[in-house]
């Protein structure tokens, strides 16, 4: 039964049928009903949790309602991911392990009625989510808007498929015609990192330059770069005691190798 729910078509199927159903979590199963999908997130349903009274929640702004999906204790409003294989079954199937008090199936279809006819509720908790996070800023870096950046086209994703099962002579021609910037940058990293012998000249000094940027950068980055690990290395020095002569010896060894790296990308300029 869970195996079925491997197929996102499965669990987005049983959400979408409005029924009482059973959503487990780390160490319990919940009864839920689903409202709506979130209008930004194609795999990502959003739930109800009925042993939570609605009356609390459902009149409540979109405003209100955004403080419902991350807010700390019980969050009467749950995001289920689709394509992670829920844990997601028929109230019939599962009811015997709720706790004795929580086996309350005329009350739970009572209330998912309610919160299902209620259109204000729906349409304030879909525009909760869809500007859960408008104020975020896209970040410029591919690997950090694999999440935020949407999914891929399903033209990119049979030339992805393409694209690893081939030589790596053949991979270039291929990941230019990505429609996706991200995977053109991440197909070119890999170039550079496991084949740059089948590069092209160009694309080999691009793949250098970007390289040499992204180490030795100075900008306040999300990663570690050459800089920013010598000043570690400073920082871990000046906290050590007069009698630490081991760390000191391997600091300095670090130090050292940190910064025959940096002088390389400085004469590869």
């Amino acid at each position: 039964m869970m195996l079925d729910n491997a197929d996102k078509a499965t669990p987005n199927r049983m959400l979408a049928g409005g029924e009482v159903l059973l959503l487990g979590g780390a160490s319990k199963l919940s009864p839920i009903v689903g409202i709506t999908p979130n209008p930004t997130v194609a795999t990502s349903w959003a739930t109800v949790d009925l042993t939570i009274d609605p009356a609390s929640y459902l009149n409540g702004s979109a405003e209100e309602i955004a403080k419902l999906l991350s807010g700390p204790g019980p969050r009467p409003v749950r995001l289920v991911r689709t394509n992670a294989q829920p844990i997601l079954l028929a109230y019939a199937q599962g009811c015997h392990a709720l706790p004795p008090d929580l086996r309350d199936d005329v009350l739970y279809h009572e209330r998912a009625a309610y919160v299902r006819d209620h259109a204000g509720f729906r349409s304030s908790l879909a525009a909760a989510m869809a500007n859960r996070f408008a104020d975020r800023e896209p970040s410029p870096y591919p690997e950090a808007s694999l999440y935020g950046g949407g999914f891929l086209s399903t033209e990119d994703a049979r030339l992805s498929a393409r694209w690893h099962a081939s030589p790596w002579q053949d991979r270039p021609a291929i990941a230019a015609q990505f429609r996706d910037e991200r995977l053109k940058a991440f197909a070119n990293r890999l170039m550079l990192l496991e084949a740059s012998q089948d590069m092209s000249p160009v694309a080999w000094q691009k793949g250098q330059a970007w390289l040499r940027e992204r180490l030795t950068t100075e900008a306040a980055v999300p990663w570690l770069t050459l800089p920013m690990a010598l000043r570690q290395v400073g920082e871990l020095r000046a906290g050590l005691a007069e009698d630490e002569v081991g760390r000191r010896t391997h600091l300095d060894e670090i130090d050292r190798w940190l910064r025959q790296r940096s002088q390389y990308f400085q004469l590869a300029v």
